[in-house]
């Protein structure tokens, strides 16, 4: 995306809008009142969270870590 952002201003003015909204996010994930957070903050919040939630997913799969799968604790009825 840098590359082609140097070639087109088009892809440059993605490239700047794409970055403000990462840093905006990363700044308001970073709130500690993460009640009040901003409804247009919000969305992109849950779009980088998802994302690297996808990118350490991967990562574990290629480090071949596995999971353990919750089991809910027995409890007399």
């Amino acid at each position: 995306m840098i590359l082609l952002a140097s070639q087109s201003v088009a892809a440059a003015w993605f490239l700047a809008i794409v970055a403000t909204l990462l840093a905006v996010s990363v700044m308001a994930l970073r709130r500690s009142d993460a009640s009040r957070l901003l409804r247009v903050l919000a969305l992109p919040s849950y779009l980088l969270m998802a994302n690297l939630a996808g990118i350490v997913a991967w990562w574990e799969v290629f480090r071949h870590e596995r999971e353990p799968i919750w089991e809910p604790t027995r409890r007399p009825a």
